[in-house]
């Protein structure tokens, strides 16, 4: 199946004209976008909103709306599930300016940082653990009368926000939307939630398990504690002017919505999509699809169904050469390499706007690491996060990045250097773009939920604003291990998926097992943004066994990128985790009932990023590196990925 913008119409179509009380002009007329704009501040609104209907529009007019009737700033406050989102409503907000609405003090987080915020203002330190561990504790203080932090919380809730607007409400499962439950309970104000049954998949993952108890949706739990709201909805669909592509998604959406016993949703929402002629997906076609994208690659996605899928999509792209950046759950988050760079160019902890300038120019100026930033956008950046005044202090900068707290600005969108992004549904919800190529399975899965299969489908088709492609995908065969895919290979060897959260032991690019610090972080500074060939093997150091990650020139299809950057054979890029090294001794005794002393290869040095440890961490005596990086706790890291080959011995 394919639909495409007609040629005539690659002019923009419809002309905006502003509303009464319009965001930015960016949209045509809409009567049910300003029933809510328009609404009274106290007012309490579930907003049924679906893909492309204009929420973030309607979201940041309101705000404009609420700012002109006086309400300041510091009490709104607008939570998303995504800092995608967080990033576009930000930039929304900053556009208001422009018409002289005073828009700084505007709180717009995700709900894991506003989660932070509240322990960190109200409670006292940081919570430890996961991010839901975090949250839980949050939790456990507004439920506990007796915990001295309870009323701290309680009233502020209750009295700093005069609105609250919940982005994509639908997202919210297990202890977010309990903790944004609560926070809805105790503002004493209005607030705006956005909310699409349609599009509820996060109580599932990319590979169609649930991964989440049903505990009810964010509604469910609204109308458990009696809070009355009103029901509005958005009804005009204005992602795309494409005929075909607006009736697609509209039928789509009624399959999806349509009460009652219907059938099997999933496959009637396949047969939407599949015609005997639609394109069977394999490696040969996905490259030819890629290099005719043109000046199209850019923003074109390359949607999966499974986490293996997309992965295995990466490696026959970037074995080909072909740039491309990868969105799909559980992935590193990329904290901008300048922040390292910068920071260590600098000789004290307090840092003014003119020595971050001298350093800037220095380090940064020209690199591949300044894309997307100038001097003065990243000089701002790192005073909101340092928070301390006209100059920002290293140390706060590296409390804050250890702690992920304050840092939405400063991650990289998706990983990789640029060209299509591939993707799953899942990891792509939030993303837009003018071309997408839906690579969908014909047929539904043994075991499939085909409501919450249909819900996915649907999400996968709205991503697109001017052309959609269904092609048919045959997933591959892998078995998970803590949710990470792997298969055998014949003989010893195996598959598995390099390069999740934790993987790496990041101190180890920086003077770990050894290695001249100076020369590893010389090399990530010289990464030009091109897939670079690594392998890692195990090697006996003392009394231990880490995998070492290397750059292998002896690569057949990058090796040159491997030499660009300056090979010695002496010098390791980083290490493999303690954990994930269990991980590989656990596929290969399941393969070959024998220990893991062996390598990995075909995987590849994706992107870079900055990572730090605060002062407080209990590792931070086992820290090898030599200043400036001792000194300033920051400094880079490497980004992997790939479905890497094993082999034990």
């Amino acid at each position: 199946m394919v639909i495409r913008r007609a040629a005539q119409n690659d002019a923009p179509a419809i002309k905006a004209t502003q509303t009464l009380e319009s965001t930015t002009g960016v949209r045509a007329a809409d009567k049910s976008q300003d029933a809510i704009i328009l609404a009274p501040a106290d007012a309490r609104l579930v907003v049924e909103a679906g893909p492309g209907y204009g929420k973030t529009d309607v979201a940041c007019a309101r705000v404009a709306r609420l700012l002109k009737l006086g309400i300041p700033p510091t009490r709104i406050l607008l939570l998303s599930f995504t800092r995608t989102a967080v990033r576009e409503m930000r930039n929304r907000i900053a556009q208001l300016a422009d018409d002289g609405t005073s828009t700084p003090g505007v709180s717009v987080r995700t709900v894991d940082s506003f989660a932070r915020q509240l322990w960190g203002a109200y409670i006292g330190g940081r919570p430890t653990g996961t991010f839901d561990a975090g949250i839980q504790s949050v939790l456990d203080v507004l439920s506990d009368p007796g915990d001295e932090a309870h009323e701290r919380v309680v009233q502020a809730l209750g009295a700093q926000f005069a609105h609250v607007f919940v982005d994509e409400a639908q997202d919210l499962v297990g202890v977010r939307a309990s903790l944004i439950a609560t926070l809805l309970q105790k503002v004493t104000g209005g607030w705006t939630v956005f909310y699409d049954p349609a599009q509820a998949i996060y109580g599932w993952s990319e590979d169609g398990h649930q991964i989440e108890e049903d505990e009810g949706t964010i509604l469910d739990r609204l109308d458990a504690a009696n809070l009355g709201y009103e029901i509005k909805e958005l009804s005009t669909l204005h992602r795309t002017d494409n005929p075909d592509l607006i009736a697609l998604q509209k039928s789509a959406r009624a399959t999806v919505l349509r009460n009652g016993n219907v059938g099997n949703r999933a496959d009637a929402l396949r047969g939407k999509l599949f015609t005997p002629a639609t394109e069977v997906l394999n490696r040969d076609a996905l490259l030819q699809r890629v290099k005719g994208l043109g000046k199209t690659a850019d923003s074109t996605l390359l949607l999966f169904r499974t986490r293996a899928e997309a992965l295995e999509a990466s490696s026959w792209l970037w074995t080909a050469g072909l740039l491309h950046r990868i969105r799909i759950g559980e992935l590193p988050e990329v904290v901008s390499p300048w922040i390292s760079m910068t920071l260590n160019d600098c000789d004290s902890d307090q840092v003014s706007e003119g020595q971050f300038a001298i350093a800037w120019q220095r380090t940064v100026e020209g690199t591949w690491h300044a894309r997307g930033w100038t001097v003065e956008n990243a000089w701002r950046s790192l005073l909101r996060v340092s928070q301390t005044g006209n100059r920002i202090r290293v140390s706060a900068i590296a409390r804050a990045i250890a702690h992920r707290q304050r840092l939405d600005d400063l991650f990289n969108r998706e990983i990789g250097p640029g060209g299509p992004i591939v993707g799953t549904i899942h990891g792509s919800k939030g993303r837009e773009a003018d071309k997408v190529i839906a690579c969908l399975p014909q047929r539904g899965r043994e075991g499939e939920n085909p409501d919450e299969e249909a819900k996915v489908l649907y999400v996968g088709i709205t991503r697109a604003r001017k052309n959609l492609s269904v092609v048919q995908a045959s997933p591959p065969h892998f078995s998970y291990l803590n949710d990470r895919p792997w298969t055998g290979l014949h003989g010893k060897g195996f598959k598995l998926e390099v390069g999740r959260p934790g993987d790496l032991d990041d101190r180890a690019a920086c003077g770990g097992y050894g290695a001249d610090a100076r020369a590893q972080q010389a090399l990530l500074t010289k990464y030009d943004g091109t897939f670079v060939p690594l392998r890692a093997a195990c090697k006996k150091i003392a009394v231990s066994w880490p995998w070492l990650i290397w750059l292998n020139a002896g690569d057949k299809d990058l090796g040159e990128a491997a030499k660009r950057l300056g090979v010695d054979d002496g010098l390791h890029l980083g290490a493999l985790s303690d954990g994930f090294s269990r991980e590989i001794f656990e596929v290969a005794r399941e393969k070959s009932d024998r220990p893991a002393k062996g390598f990995l290869f075909q995987f590849v040095l994706f992107d870079v990023t900055t990572v730090a440890m605060a002062s407080d961490d209990p590792r931070i005596n086992e820290f090898d590196g030599p200043n400036p990086w001792r000194r300033t706790h920051v400094w880079l890291a490497p980004i992997v990925s790939g479905l890497a080959f094993g082999q034990t011995k």
